[in-house]
């Protein structure tokens, strides 16, 4: 009897005397493999899932040990004695560090969606070159996103959001475990399950429909859904005084007495706010907070001739705390949107910016990819802070202009170069970087257009001074706007009150065509060299 197995399809070939050939139909597992970190990239462990099972996410975390919680009062008078303390150097011995977590989903024939999935926890250990699958946990649902988080892990599983943590085991448990042998799964990967901790669900938290992708900023969970935007959840820990443990007296009479046990810890994740507007997330990342060292030039003085048509105030609105909590969202429509948590008591997520990049992202990543080299002239001021991909195999970064001065320079320029250089098919620039989706169509603010931007370092230098003067020369002035012209800047502002639910967007420097060197007081050479400090951040 001889047995054959390929990668493409299950074939058994059985035969005594005449072989026979039996085909079963194809089986989808998917593989999780640790690859070397040299310039090969070569496989050092693979796992084959089980069958029907794909892998979802990944993360690397740190898991810190936490303490088995006491035993209920009945169990321990049955037992007659409470359960030995965990000692800080056990917790401390038995914490995964650079631990890998990976999250799957097991769709079997004829179901729709995944009704349930596996978490796993693998370390690689350098000294027998082997991947240890140290635990394991089964959840309901498919674990669309892990995170790290704290020395626990979160994990977006179906509609909810979980707490994972790594935890010590009750006494029998620890036994049957340290009873288990461990097994040899294929080469260079062994199924050794900790004998004394396991991963457990801390808490829980009802979601929307589908959590797709998470984002950790502070004590804030961000939690993106397939179809109702963004929620975000706030972590918070109190102590919990336990019922008091019978313990033995040491009495002649063999009574019992209550003995208080220690204060437990109870963590939970509560719902502070979302962003009630129906958005199909594919991607969230939270947004780094700006340096404390550039919150005073975040609010450039205005242009005086300028704000006459937007009324008092409205400037103010347009920048929020920069303290608060930002998020990056991307939706299925192929847009960017930039959320931020208002006061304490606003449960509303508020729209800062709305962009469409013409491409649908799946992940955005903290990072750069260049070296972050500061400028001595712009020291600290353009900062690169995500990375994403798309679907159709597109990099991109999102940085940071910490200054409102240079970010308005950013903007005018933006505005002349879409308003007078020709566009590729001569598409309307405004329309296209505009935010549209099934349920509302407003157009691009709060984003600066790079690839546009950096488009003026190719141009000649006459055309260059030509976009730095404005074209003819046209300023964005009051004086030199007509009445109509005056009431449509107006009606626009509105427009975007009314679809925010409040003023909070600077737009004015997208609604002129203005000469940059008359109003902020710059010169060219000074724009070039910005935009070529720009430049740098990704090339």
């Amino acid at each position: 009897r001889a047995l054959m197995d390929t990668n493409d399809q299950q074939a058994r070939l059985l035969g005594d005397v005449r072989p026979q050939i039996v085909m079963t139909p194809p089986v989808e597992a998917g593989r999780f493999s640790v690859l070397a970190a040299g310039q090969d990239m070569g496989v050092l462990a693979s796992v084959l899932l089980r069958p029907f099972e794909v892998p979802e996410s990944l993360a690397v975390a740190r898991l810190e040990c936490l303490p088995r919680p006491p035993m209920p009062p009945a169990d321990a008078a049955s037992t007659g004695a409470a359960p030995p303390a965990d000692s800080d150097s056990d917790d401390a011995r038995g914490a995964l560090d650079g631990a890998f977590v990976l999250g799957t989903s097991i769709v079997l024939p004829g179901e729709d969606d995944a009704k349930r999935g596996r978490v796993l926890v693998a370390r690689w250990d350098a000294a027998l070159e082997q991947l240890q699958v140290v635990g394991c946990l089964t959840v309901m649902g498919a674990a669309y996103a892990l995170a790290p988080f704290r020395g626990m892990l979160l994990a977006a599983v179906a509609n909810r959001l979980l707490l994972l943590g790594w935890q010590r085991r009750a006494v029998d448990a620890r036994t049957a475990a340290a009873a288990a042998a461990p097994r040899r799964i294929c080469d260079g990967v062994v199924y050794a399950e900790d004998p004394d901790y396991e991963l457990v669900v801390i808490c829980s938290q009802q979601a929307q429909i589908a959590s797709l992708s998470l984002a950790v900023a502070g004590d804030y969970v961000a939690v993106g859904d397939i179809m109702s935007s963004v929620s975000v959840y706030r972590y918070e820990e109190s102590l919990v005084a336990p019922a008091a443990v019978p313990r033995a007296a040491a009495s002649a009479g063999g009574l019992q007495q209550q003995q208080p046990a220690p204060p437990q810890i109870r963590r939970r994740l509560v719902p502070v706010a979302r962003d009630y507007s129906g958005v199909w997330t594919t991607a969230v990342a939270a947004v780094p907070p700006p340096l404390a060292q550039n919150h005073a030039r975040l609010r450039p003085e205005p242009v005086a001739s300028e704000t006459g048509f937007l009324e008092p105030g409205d400037i103010a609105r347009a920048f929020r705390d920069p303290a608060q909590e930002r998020l990056l969202v991307a939706d299925s429509y192929g847009n960017l949107i930039r959320l931020v948590r208002g006061d304490s008591d606003d449960e509303q997520l508020h729209v800062e910016g709305r962009w469409h990049l013409g491409d649908m992202v799946n992940v955005i990543r903290a990072g750069s990819l260049v070296m972050d080299i500061p400028d001595p002239e712009f020291p600290g001021l353009l900062r690169p802070q995500l990375v994403f991909g798309t679907l159709h195999g597109a990099l991109g970064v999102v940085a940071s202009v910490e200054d409102g001065k240079l970010g308005r320079v950013l903007a005018r320029l933006q505005t002349n170069m879409a308003h007078l250089l020709p566009t590729p098919g001569l598409w309307d620039y405004a329309r296209w970087r505009g935010y549209a989706s099934d349920q509302r169509s407003t157009g691009a603010f709060g984003f600066l257009d790079g690839d546009l931007i950096e488009q003026f370092l190719a141009l000649p230098h006459r055309t260059q001074q030509l976009l730095f003067e404005g074209g003819a020369g046209a300023l964005a002035d009051r004086a030199r706007v007509s009445e109509a012209e005056a009431a449509r800047k107006r009606e626009l502002w509105a427009s975007y009150a009314r679809v925010e639910g409040e003023a909070n967007v600077e737009v004015l420097a997208q609604l002129a065509v203005s000469d940059i060197g008359a109003r902020e007081g710059v010169s060219l050479d000074f724009v070039v060299r910005l935009v070529e400090s720009l430049a740098r951040h990704h090339f």
